[in-house]
């Protein structure tokens, strides 16, 4: 990822540390749901194992997104280049 753009890195960074308290939420509900057998926590731990599951599928889409940006980036500017050498020749 070290070529992101700010606006990537920094939404990036977001969804992150999102999955990140995410993943936190869900161990904490987990263990919860196993100290007390009583109480339902099927529909949290879904909830949140599906807000995990998103969240890590709009960081992959970022960063397909900002892979393909630099592609196209590079390929300009070798269009560009080799249209300069063109018009020396």
């Amino acid at each position: 990822m070290l070529y992101l753009s700010s606006e990537a890195e920094d939404r990036l960074s977001m969804l992150e540390h999102q999955r990140d308290v995410t993943d936190r939420m869900l161990a904490s509900a987990t263990e919860c749901e196993r100290e007390n057998e009583c109480a339902d926590w099927d529909g949290v731990i879904a909830t949140l194992t599906d807000t995990k599951s998103n969240l890590e599928h709009q960081i992959n889409k970022i960063s397909d997104w900002d892979q393909q940006r630099i592609e196209d980036i590079a390929h300009d500017r070798a269009d560009h280049m080799r249209q300069l050498r063109l018009e020396d020749a």
